[in-house]
């Protein structure tokens, strides 16, 4: 995050993971507020055992409605910390 301000780019966290991602539960990632996250631990995102692919016919189709969601977001690029995303198709 401390690059991404260096560097004049706008970042927003996801809450809860995936649920959140669907959900469209995001805030914004404000330095000035979580420049000492890092010292005192945690997370002020939680997180979640969402599986977005669990249960679907298509994962090729549910990678395109997850895609769309990331244009409707605003997110150009996501940075996945933790988490274990070898179920992810692309």
């Amino acid at each position: 995050m401390l690059k991404a301000f260096d560097a004049g780019v706008e970042c927003v966290g996801i809450k809860k993971g995936w649920k959140g991602f669907l959900e469209n539960l995001t805030i914004p990632l404000n330095i000035a507020e979580h420049d000492d996250l890092h010292t005192i631990g945690g997370t002020l995102l939680y997180t979640s055992r969402t599986n977005p692919f669990k249960g679907v016919d298509s994962k090729e189709e549910k990678s395109k409605e997850l895609g769309k969601k990331f244009d409707d977001l605003g997110i150009d690029a996501l940075i996945a910390i933790g988490g274990d995303l070898k179920w992810f198709p692309f």
